[in-house]
Protein backbone atom coordinates (compact mmCIF):
# COMPACT_ATOMS: atom_id res chain seq x y z
CA UNK A 1 0.00 0.00 0.00
CA UNK A 2 3.00 2.32 0.98
CA UNK A 3 4.47 1.72 -2.57
CA UNK A 4 0.94 2.21 -4.37
CA UNK A 5 0.12 5.66 -2.64
CA UNK A 6 3.75 6.92 -3.34
CA UNK A 7 3.58 6.32 -7.04
CA UNK A 8 -0.12 7.94 -7.28
CA UNK A 9 1.45 10.86 -5.13
CA UNK A 10 4.28 11.19 -8.02
CA UNK A 11 1.84 10.03 -10.69
CA UNK A 12 -0.25 13.24 -9.35
CA UNK A 13 2.87 15.82 -9.66
CA UNK A 14 4.40 15.09 -5.92
CA UNK A 15 7.87 16.19 -5.76
CA UNK A 16 8.73 14.55 -2.42
CA UNK A 17 6.73 12.32 -0.02
CA UNK A 18 6.60 13.07 3.72
CA UNK A 19 5.96 9.77 6.27
CA UNK A 20 4.38 11.49 9.27
CA UNK A 21 4.62 7.49 10.70
CA UNK A 22 7.26 6.50 12.83
CA UNK A 23 6.05 2.46 12.37
CA UNK A 24 5.83 3.27 8.80
CA UNK A 25 9.43 4.12 8.40
CA UNK A 26 10.10 0.20 9.24
CA UNK A 27 8.61 -0.39 6.04
CA UNK A 28 10.68 2.65 3.85
CA UNK A 29 14.00 1.06 2.59
CA UNK A 30 12.21 -1.56 1.25
CA UNK A 31 9.57 1.07 -0.54
CA UNK A 32 12.79 3.14 -1.69
CA UNK A 33 14.13 0.47 -3.62
CA UNK A 34 10.68 0.06 -5.54
CA UNK A 35 10.44 3.26 -6.51
CA UNK A 36 12.10 6.78 -7.23
CA UNK A 37 9.83 9.12 -5.17
CA UNK A 38 12.29 10.38 -2.92
CA UNK A 39 11.30 10.80 0.85
CA UNK A 40 11.97 12.74 3.61
CA UNK A 41 13.01 10.65 6.46
CA UNK A 42 11.98 11.93 9.82
CA UNK A 43 13.42 9.34 11.78
CA UNK A 44 17.15 10.25 9.95
CA UNK A 45 16.26 14.13 10.40
CA UNK A 46 15.12 13.94 14.10
CA UNK A 47 18.56 11.54 14.82
CA UNK A 48 20.35 13.98 12.71
CA UNK A 49 19.09 16.87 14.84
CA UNK A 50 19.38 15.09 18.34
CA UNK A 51 23.36 14.13 17.63
CA UNK A 52 23.67 17.84 16.70
CA UNK A 53 22.45 19.23 20.08
CA UNK A 54 23.45 18.89 23.53
CA UNK A 55 20.42 16.78 24.79
CA UNK A 56 21.79 14.14 27.15
CA UNK A 57 18.50 11.79 27.28
CA UNK A 58 15.65 11.83 24.88
CA UNK A 59 12.32 10.14 24.93
CA UNK A 60 10.61 9.00 22.19
CA UNK A 61 6.48 8.62 21.90
CA UNK A 62 6.43 5.68 19.67
CA UNK A 63 4.37 2.45 19.34
CA UNK A 64 5.39 -1.10 19.23
CA UNK A 65 6.92 -1.66 15.94
CA UNK A 66 8.73 1.59 16.52
CA UNK A 67 10.17 0.47 19.91
CA UNK A 68 11.24 -2.94 19.35
CA UNK A 69 12.37 -2.51 15.34
CA UNK A 70 14.88 -0.48 17.36
CA UNK A 71 14.56 2.81 14.43
CA UNK A 72 16.08 5.58 16.12
CA UNK A 73 18.50 3.31 18.19
CA UNK A 74 19.74 2.05 14.79
CA UNK A 75 19.68 5.19 13.25
CA UNK A 76 21.23 6.93 16.31
CA UNK A 77 24.35 4.21 16.21
CA UNK A 78 24.83 4.39 12.48
CA UNK A 79 24.97 8.61 12.41
CA UNK A 80 26.96 8.82 15.95
CA UNK A 81 29.87 7.10 14.96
Amino acid sequence: MMLESANMLRAAGADLVVLPCNSAHYFLPRVRQQTDVPFIDMIDETSRFVLASDAKVVGVLAGEVTVKGGLYEQRMVNEGN
